[in-house]
């Protein structure tokens, strides 16, 4: 009598970006092998030179501006695990990896996203860098949240840094111990305002050291 034997059934997908079938075990989960591909060799990653605690991706434009479109423009909410997957998990465990040489991370590390517009996140209906950190961990900190305000995209670097500072504020629902370090986490950083007052919010809190990581950086 012949063996019994297993057929196993191949799963294909559609990627998120172009639409083309995703075939497992050639890509990266959710992106077709060419998308993923374009996003890897995108420049990257950057250190910005005026604020070097925050590290982007890549560059925006191209294939990740695209994608990031479709996220925060679309509301194209699968995008979020495949671009934080690729771009920004290796970001995040080189993070974990130099500050576990300064000792015992333990429960130490946790990760605060930089809150969206209020006005953005209601029409959305999600915060993008929720979404992204959500892929990171399941440690996230919303000790930092955003009033209304003027949109920062429509502001020069000046006025963003004064924007931000207005409308960034410690959460009053805050509870339990404020973590030694924290990870900042965003889509886009421009001039780094946003992100430079999350860490003075936190710094005011108590955290000892705080690194943010962005998918892109639009310069």
């Amino acid at each position: 009598m012949d063996p019994v034997k297993t057929i196993l059934l191949l799963q294909t997908g559609l990627c998120a970006l172009c639409g083309a079938t995703v075939i497992p075990e050639k890509g990266s989960p959710g992106l077709c092998v060419r998308c993923a591909r374009e996003l890897e060799e995108a420049p990257g990653p950057f250190l910005l030179e005026d604020t070097p605690g925050i590290t982007a991706a890549c560059l925006y434009g191209g294939t990740i501006k695209r994608a990031i479109e479709m996220l925060k423009i679309s509301g194209r909410t699968e995008i979020a695990a495949p671009l934080s997957r690729l771009l920004l998990l290796p970001l995040y465990e080189k993070t974990m990896d130099d500050w576990s040489r300064e000792g015992p991370m333990g429960d130490a590390l946790q990760i605060v996203p930089v809150p969206g517009s209020v006005d953005g996140t209601r029409r959305r209906g999600f915060d993008p860098a929720v979404l992204l950190a959500r892929q990171l961990s399941c440690r996230l900190l919303p000790i930092v949240v955003r009033r209304r305000g003027r949109m920062q995209k429509t502001l020069n670097r000046e006025e963003r840094l004064s924007n931000a500072r207005e409308q960034y504020h410690p959460s009053r629902k805050r509870a339990g111990s404020i973590p030694a370090r924290v990870l900042i986490v965003d889509d886009v950083v421009t001039t780094g305002a946003s992100i430079l007052r999350c860490g003075e919010i936190l710094e005011e809190l108590g955290v000892r050291e705080w690194r943010a990581i962005t998918l892109a950086a639009r310069i």
